[in-house]
């Protein structure tokens, strides 16, 4: 137990495989929002892999020190840490859930010297952010899209489902598609950043199936590239986010196993994840699906959903639950900040006489 007063003043980590972010819990943003992902290799920053592992514990402790930092802490021994992980790390194969945890609890105590930690399951923190305790929440990461059922606190990992494509995979279609419309000779490199910010300003869901033939007519959309070059977009508004809709017999599977153009079904993600549960549970999923991420912020993407998991799943009642875009981008980190501030919360604390005594293994008991 850590009995550090009402006055924590908790540092939350939210840790992805595009952005790192830290910030002071019972604040509404990250003050450190750390290296993202870039063009090169497999598009990711490096710190974390799009399974939810630390890909490199330099880089881990690069964007940390760089965070405590950026935040302005002389003293990382003042302040207890609470650290948002993947919320497959249990079960995900190989078993380097368990080591990795144990591994990360070493560094905050050992290296940082925290008074206390504690690890939550990123949907866990989603659905403090959102209000509730139970959801079905939507992971629309950079690396991978999950749904991940959250029952009083708790995420049923036997019922979660997660897929190897998300938002990097809608960046590679979308690059592929910008170069088509590039001069040949001499074109202006692209970054990560460019191809976000065509995404979140043109990029938006079809309020139905989005078939590019049939609407190869549309109205074009202009785009100015920061080197002055005007770009149109036409059918890339709705195909790039239709990636998460599609319908044909691979999609209907969930992944489309072509290697050039992956893509998802996700409203059968979510029905059949809420469908693993007992009646009463999935009726509750179904009433509180939470999207969250950052290719959850197209347009329409929330009324999209819901539209599609109600014809999925009738006779129940569906209500898919979507923060402003800004919010929905920093769901774990609310969530960790929400929990993280509250003084009532000061027994779940690891501290540090409790690691001193029983050691790193003690976050496998008291973090589920």
């Amino acid at each position: 137990m850590y009995c550090g007063g009402d006055e924590l003043n908790a540092i939350v980590c939210d840790f992805g495989s595009y952005r790192a972010r830290m910030g002071f819990a019972g604040e509404d943003a990250a003050r450190y929002v750390g290296p993202h992902g870039s063009m090169k290799a497999d598009d990711t920053n490096g710190i974390m892999t799009p399974a939810g592992h630390v890909g490199s514990i330099e880089a881990l402790e690069a964007a940390l020190d760089e965070g405590y930092d950026r935040l302005g802490v002389e003293a990382s021994g003042h302040h207890p840490v609470l650290w948002s992980e993947s919320s497959f790390h249990n079960v995900l194969s190989g078993g380097g859930g368990k080591n990795e945890r144990e591994t990360l609890a070493e560094i905050f105590f050992e290296k940082y010297d925290v008074p206390a930690y504690f690890v939550s399951k990123a949907a866990v923190l989603t659905c403090f952010a959102n209000g509730r305790s139970t959801g079905l929440v939507v992971e629309f990461g950079h690396g991978s899209t999950a749904a991940v059922p959250v029952v009083e606190g708790y995420v049923q990992s036997h019922n979660a489902i997660r897929q190897p494509m998300g938002g990097r995979v809608l960046n590679a279609f979308l690059l592929s598609r910008l170069k088509e419309k590039l001069p040949k000779q001499d074109p202006m490199p692209i970054s990560s950043l460019l191809l976000h910010d065509i995404k979140e300003t043109v990029c938006r869901v079809s309020e139905t199936l989005f078939d590019e033939k049939a609407n190869s007519t549309i109205p074009q959309m202009p785009y100015e590239l920061p080197d002055g070059t005007q770009v149109a977009f036409g059918t890339e508004r709705f195909c790039v986010a239709e990636r998460y809709f599609q319908y044909d017999a691979a999609a209907a599977s969930r992944v489309n196993n072509t290697v050039e153009e992956p893509s998802l079904f996700v409203p059968s993600m979510i029905g059949e994840s809420a469908a693993k549960g007992d009646a009463d549970t999935k009726k509750e999923l179904l009433q509180n699906i939470i999207v969250t991420g950052g290719s959850s912020c197209f347009e329409n993407m929330a009324t999209r959903l819901e539209r599609e998991v109600t014809a999925m799943m009738q006779p129940y009642k569906v209500k898919v639950i979507a923060a402003a875009p800004p919010e929905r981008k920093l769901g774990p980190f609310l969530g960790g900040s929400i929990l993280g501030s509250l003084g009532s919360f000061h027994e779940m604390w690891i501290s540090k006489t409790e690691y001193a005594e029983h050691g790193a293994s003690l976050v496998q008991k008291k973090c589920p």
